[in-house]
C-alpha cells in the first residue's frame, strides 16, 4: 500500500496508462461463469496481469483499502449465481451427452457437480485475486474522506448511488479523482477509471466530475483492453 501522493510520483516517474479498477471489475471475474460477458471478461483479466507485472509492466493497475475490503465481503455472494450456472450446465451437458447427437463435440461426462463446482470457483476466484493483488492499492485519505462525507451531505445530485452503498461508493470515487488530480493535467497517459457499476457511476454529474479530473468511465475489463489496443498501448 501506499499514499496517493507516493502514488501518483511513482507513476509520473513511468507514465503510462493508469486504470482505476472499482470492486465491481475484480468480481466481474470470480463470477464470470455466470455471465454472457464473462469470457470477455476473464480474457481482459489475464492480459492486464500480463501486462502489469515489474518485468512486462505496460498498464499501472490502481484501486483503494475501501475496494479491498469490499471485494473481501461480497466475494462468497458471487457463489450462488455461479454456482446455478453450473447446476445447469452440468444437467444440459448430462442430456446432450445422452442423445449422442453432439458426440465429440462436447466434454464427456462431467465430474460431480459439487466438485465441478468447487473446482471452477476455486479457478476464477483465484484469477479475481491476483488482478487484485496485482493492483497498486492506496491508503485512506482524510481530504478524500472528508470530501465524501460532504457530497452525501451537501450535493445529494452528484451522489453516485443512492442508499446503504453511497457510503462507499463516494469514498472509493474521491480516491479516484484525487489521485488523478495528483497526476495533473501533465499526465499524458490514457486515465480509465472501470467499473460495471455503470447505473452508479455513469451519471453525467459523476461523469463530469471524472472528466475534470482527466479520467473517463469504462464499464468493463473487456471494454478497457479494447481501447488500450486502440491506442496503441498493449
Amino acid at each position: 500500500m501506499m499514499s496517493i501522493t507516493d502514488a501518483a510520483v511513482a507513476f509520473a516517474a513511468n507514465p503510462l496508462p493508469v486504470l482505476y479498477l472499482d470492486t465491481c471489475a475484480f468480481l466481474d471475474v470470480a463470477r464470470a461463469p455466470a455471465r454472457a460477458g464473462g469470457p470477455e471478461a476473464v480474457r481482459a483479466a489475464e492480459v492486464l496481469l500480463a501486462n502489469s507485472a515489474p518485468s512486462t509492466l505496460r498498464v499501472h493497475l490502481v484501486t483503494c483499502e475501501v475496494v479491498r475490503a469490499e471485494w473481501k465481503l461480497n466475494l462468497e455472494a458471487t457463489k450462488p449465481e455461479v454456482k446455478q450456472a453450473l447446476e445447469t450446465y452440468h444437467t444440459v451437458n448430462a442430456v446432450i451427452s445422452l442423445t449422442g447427437l453432439l458426440s465429440g463435440l462436447i466434454p464427456g461426462p462431467l465430474p460431480p457437480v459439487a466438485i465441478l463446482t468447487a473446482q471452477v470457483t476455486g479457478h476464477f476466484d483465484r484469477l479475481s485475486r491476483d488482478l487484485l493483488d496485482r493492483a497498486t492499492c492506496v491508503t485512506r485519505d482524510l481530504g478524500c474522506l472528508e470530501r465524501a462525507l460532504d457530497r452525501q451531505i451537501s450535493d445529494p445530485q452528484r451522489l453516485p448511488a443512492r442508499g446503504k452503498t453511497g457510503a462507499k461508493d463516494c469514498v472509493i470515487l474521491e480516491h479516484v479523482l484525487e489521485l488523478s488530480r495528483s497526476l495533473g493535467q501533465s499526465y499524458q497517459k490514457p486515465r480509465y477509471f472501470v467499473s460495471s457499476n455503470a447505473g452508479d457511476f455513469a451519471g453525467p454529474s459523476v461523469r463530469h466530475d471524472l472528466s475534470s479530473a482527466g479520467l473517463e468511465f469504462v464499464p468493463s475489463l473487456h471494454h478497457t483492453v479494447a481501447r488500450l489496443r486502440a491506442g496503441g498501448h498493449l
